[in-house]
């Protein structure tokens, strides 16, 4: 689905941003929890 309009190309570009953002986050995320449970494990 790719925008039409210049006014839907905004919008679009803005979702596009957002799900880049709550990907970073996402991976952010798991990585610090993986990170954490390896500390555990290893007691560092």
């Amino acid at each position: 689905m790719l925008p039409t309009t210049k006014e839907e190309g905004e919008e679009w570009r803005t979702l596009q941003l957002q799900e880049w953002r709550t990907l970073q986050l996402h991976h952010l995320f798991v990585w610090s929890d993986q990170r954490s449970a390896w500390i555990r494990k290893y007691q560092l």
